[in-house]
């Protein structure tokens, strides 16, 4: 009986740790690029310099926006897929659609490994570390 409660517990246990909600409604401004460090393309390295200094702001309404304090020419080609989209958190998926015809965009997955919050870009070698400023 001893050996069941404690085999129950820790499966509580492990559920809560996995199941680790996180609240995306916010400001999420990017601290770092962790991959690619170094990009040889010079358009997709203007774009990671826009992208270095950006902030995610995700709104209540599933509204988003993209803002960066060196927005590039090749950052605002990426911010161009925002500004008409909505957003849309499941199962650690940040999901972004175009507003009217809710065709997929892009997906994001979001984890927290070591204390930091990552958003992966699904379908490429992008990955950023964020921190919620609001």
């Amino acid at each position: 009986m001893k050996k069941l409660i404690t085999l129950i517990f820790l499966t509580l246990i492990c559920n809560a740790v996995n199941a680790q909600e996180i609240n995306m409604v916010g400001q999420w401004k990017v601290k770092e690029i962790i991959s690619p460090k170094a990009v040889e393309n010079d358009n997709i390295r203007n774009m990671m310099n826009g992208l270095s200094e950006s902030t995610f702001h995700l709104e209540q309404d599933n509204s988003i926006k993209i803002t960066s304090l060196n927005p590039t020419e090749g950052f605002r080609y990426f911010t161009m897929m925002a500004n008409d989209a909505i957003w849309n958190f499941k199962d650690n998926k940040l999901t972004l659609a175009d507003k009217k015809s809710k065709r997929l965009i892009m997906k994001v997955s979001v984890s927290i490994k070591d204390g930091k919050t990552i958003f992966t870009f699904d379908e490429t070698n992008l990955v950023v570390e964020v921190a919620k400023t609001e």
